[in-house]
């Protein structure tokens, strides 16, 4: 019950409890592969979302965190059904849970001299919806290019509109 599978010894009686006790044996044996199997999947898949550049935040079907990794703790500091409110997304946990998407919904937002870009998808667990999925993506960088073009565009049209009309 503890989790100690090793300590259960073959047994060399060939009556019904020493076939019972080495069948608990080998069970025991599967069983402690199964969860050395998913501790090992578990640690990769912390590991991966720890280091993502990207912020993932998952919520349960009652608005609580239960996953949220370094980057998204660095880009929000609310951490509940109000971050969205706190950032200005106009979205709530139910639009979301209750709505079917053939594709996830994305909002772009502008929040501490950021501009971030949220991508929500549903939580499927054992095909239930079980919570919300969000991805947050910095895309300051890629605002701020576009912005410079726009920029150079109007001041270029600008520049080029006056000898023109000088010419026309």
């Amino acid at each position: 019950a503890k989790g100690d599978f090793g300590s259960m010894e073959e047994s060399e009686a060939d009556d019904e409890i020493g076939r019972l006790t080495n069948t608990f044996r080998s069970m025991a044996y599967a069983l402690n592969e199964t969860i050395d199997e998913v501790n090992s999947e578990k640690t990769k898949i912390e590991t991966l979302l720890e280091n993502m550049t990207d912020g993932i935040l998952a919520f349960n079907l009652d608005g609580k965190i239960i996953h949220i990794n370094p980057e998204a703790k660095k880009l929000t500091d609310c951490g509940d059904d109000s971050l969205f409110k706190n950032l200005g997304a106009d979205i709530t946990l139910g639009d979301l849970l209750y709505i079917k998407h053939e594709k996830p919904v994305e909002k772009q937002i502008y929040f501490n001299d950021k501009y971030i870009k949220l991508t929500f998808a549903p939580l499927s667990i054992e095909e239930k919806i079980g919570g919300v999925i969000v991805v947050l993506h910095d895309i300051t960088k890629q605002e701020k290019l576009e912005l410079s073009r726009r920029e150079f565009v109007a001041d270029v049209s600008h520049e080029l509109r006056t000898p023109l009309a000088t010419v026309k």
